[in-house]
């Protein structure tokens, strides 16, 4: 959106294909047969000036409402329903799990940009739709390829907790910060995780 930007230049040089270029004092231009569609310039932009077709609130939202149909069948099945947001620049589909397809039919998994652009609300809306419990997987604050990424991302996640808090709902999401350097730490993380929202969800048995 030329009416948004200023010229500030941070989308140049957060590109990593150098498919943003300036061609004089101007509005910087997107070359876009170099584009890969990584995000990292609209998620850097101060004025929301870049938009990226299909990361925007209103997909990620349909995507959710989409995939909350998969719910009754995990719960068919006496599991939790988990939804995953997954940064796409992390490291989580380097684990073993994740490429072998292992983590179950009780888990969803929607990719976003970056976990800097990670939006509350969307967690709000999946436990709404159906889904018992919401992890977010970011990378860790060294790796994360983005200008304070993990940082914003960890501020956003603990508005969001103050908020679950209020309707007893901060149980229903965690975040773990994924790196390859500690195999196995992910799969311990998530049955931790969805053991305790089983718990959550079973219903008391009060003796007579």
């Amino acid at each position: 959106d030329t009416e948004k930007c200023v010229g500030c230049g941070k989308c140049v040089f957060i590109c990593p294909y150098d498919a943003i270029v300036w061609k004089d004092i101007s509005t910087p231009e997107i070359k876009t047969e170099d584009c890969m569609g990584c995000g990292a310039c609209a998620l850097v932009c101060p004025h929301q000036a870049i938009e990226l077709r299909g990361y925007e609130f209103e997909p990620i939202s349909e995507i959710i409402k989409n995939c909350s149909r998969k719910t009754a069948k995990a719960k068919a099945q006496g599991k939790p329903a988990i939804l995953l947001f997954v940064c796409q620049w992390s490291e989580f589909s380097a684990l073993d799990d994740v490429q072998n397809g292992c983590l179950g039919d009780d888990i969803t998994i929607i990719e976003l940009p970056c976990s800097k652009g990670f939006d509350p609300v969307l967690v709000l809306e999946a436990l709404s739709l159906g889904f018992d419990g919401v992890m977010a997987v970011v990378c860790p604050e060294e790796l994360c390829k983005l200008e304070e990424g993990t940082e914003l991302a960890e501020r956003n996640f603990s508005a969001l907790k103050t908020v679950l808090k209020q309707y007893n709902l901060e149980e229903r999401f965690d975040s773990f910060r994924v790196s390859p350097k500690y195999l196995g730490e992910f799969n311990a993380t998530l049955e931790s995780f969805k053991q305790k929202i089983s718990s959550i969800l079973k219903p008391e048995v009060k003796s007579t």
